[in-house]
Formats: C-alpha cells, sequence, structure tokens
C-alpha cells in the first residue's frame, strides 16, 4: 500500500497544506464583493478573465520548472500562496479594499495555483515508478478529496466570523507546507 511508504506520506502532507492555494482563491472574491457591492457582477467576470489569463500564460513556465525540480516548484508554490494569504488578510484589515489591489493578488495565485497543479503532478508521476503510480495517484487524490471537504467546510465556519482569519490560517498552512517541503525527496 502506498501509505506505508514514508516518501508518500511527505508528500501527501505537503499536498495537504497546498490546499490553500485553490481554497483560498473564492475568499478573495468575497473579499471584492464588500469592496464594491454595486459592481459584482462585473467583479467577477474581471476575476473569471484574470484567471484565465494566469493559467494560459503560466502553465508552460511551470512545466518547465518542474520538469527542473518538482519539489522546489512545490516548494516556490506554497511560499507564494502563503504570501499572497497574508497579503490577503492585510488588505482587508488595514486598508481600504480595491478590486484592483484584489485582482493583482488574485492573478498571483491563480498563476501560484497552477504551479502547485503542475508541481504534484510531475511530483507524483517522478516519484511513483511504474504501476506504483496508479496506486499513488488513487489513494492520493482518495485523501486529498476527503481532506478538501474537511479543510472547505472548517474554513466557510470560519469565513462567517472573519475573511481575514481565514487566509491567516491558509497563510499558516502553506507555509508549513513550505518548510515540509524540505523533508521531499527531489525526485
Amino acid at each position: 500500500l502506498p501509505i506505508s511508504d514514508a516518501d508518500f506520506r511527505r508528500f501527501i502532507s505537503v499536498r495537504a497544506l497546498m490546499m490553500s492555494s485553490g481554497l483560498s482563491a473564492p475568499f478573495f472574491i468575497l473579499l471584492a464583493q464588500q469592496a464594491e457591492d454595486e459592481k459584482g457582477i462585473l467583479s467577477l467576470g474581471m476575476f473569471i478573465l484574470v484567471s484565465g489569463v494566469a493559467s494560459i500564460s503560466s502553465g508552460f513556465v511551470w512545466g518547465r520548472l518542474s520538469d527542473l525540480s518538482s519539489r522546489t516548484v512545490m516548494q516556490i508554490t506554497a511560499a507564494g500562496t502563503a504570501l499572497v494569504c497574508v497579503a490577503g488578510a492585510l488588505i482587508s484589515e488595514l486598508a481600504s479594499l480595491s478590486v484592483y489591489w484584489l485582482l493583482a493578488l488574485y492573478f498571483l495565485l491563480s498563476v501560484i495555483h497552477e504551479g502547485v497543479r503542475v508541481g504534484r503532478k510531475t511530483y507524483v508521476l517522478d516519484m511513483a515508478g511504474g504501476e506504483k503510480r496508479t496506486d499513488y495517484v488513487s489513494v492520493g487524490n482518495t485523501l486529498i478529496g476527503i481532506l478538501l471537504l474537511i479543510i472547505g467546510l472548517l474554513s466557510a465556519a470560519i469565513a462567517s466570523l472573519s475573511l481575514t482569519w481565514v487566509l491567516t490560517g491558509f497563510a499558516v498552512m502553506s507555509g508549513m507546507g513550505f518548510v515540509l517541503g524540505f523533508r521531499l525527496k527531489d525526485v
């Protein structure tokens, strides 16, 4: 079983902590809705456009970097997610909310999330050779799916109290993912 493999367990731990790159995105949109109530639909359209541009413009770069070292890509994206979430939390608390600042952060987060996706896929495929790949991917996706439900519910509950706390929590998760990334074997 893949669970008995220490390298796989470390990978799943880092991958679970990096879920914050995808889970934090809707909270930036919620912050934007608070910033400009009357332009909600326009703002949502802008966020969708920004996400698409980020995905198209960054996938190739992340792919090339992942071919060199997917572990490094996972660490860079974990650190980047932490910084973007901290910036979002600070903006939500200290400054008047501007959709343009939030769009810029959302663009960065979308670029980073593309790196998370490419880095983790490349890492698991390089880590598990041959027939182990199917087992590692299926067990990993099942575990992450369960954790996504749990963390998604917890973050929604916390968001009802404060969006700043949610973004701070995601920043802490990503920071922990960055640190644990040093324990990943370079494959």
